[in-house]
């Protein structure tokens, strides 16, 4: 569960970045499309917002799987009746 909750809020941390991320991108872009700076400028900075992009999508991606992953394993049946077998034991 607590590790659950870890993967939800770095989950959230990472949307936000990516929200920021591309938020700047369009603005780099903008001022190229304007003709207020050259692409020559700005490429540097848009590589590195680029690749930052990539890898916060790709831990994105890791985390909802690893959410989506966890689930419950159940005791077998067999487990359950011995399990309550004993314990009719014990309180009788």
């Amino acid at each position: 569960m607590l590790i659950s909750i870890q993967f939800q809020d770095e989950l959230r941390t990472i949307l936000e970045d990516l929200q920021d991320t591309n938020h700047r991108l369009e603005r780099l872009y903008d001022a190229i499309e304007t003709g207020n700076v050259s692409i020559a400028d700005l490429a540097p900075r848009v590589r590195d917002l680029r690749l930052r992009n990539d890898k916060l999508l790709e831990r994105k991606l890791q985390l909802e799987g690893l959410l989506t992953d966890r689930r419950v394993e159940l005791a077998s049946p067999e487990v359950v009746k011995r399990f309550t077998t004993e314990m009719r034991k014990c309180w009788s």
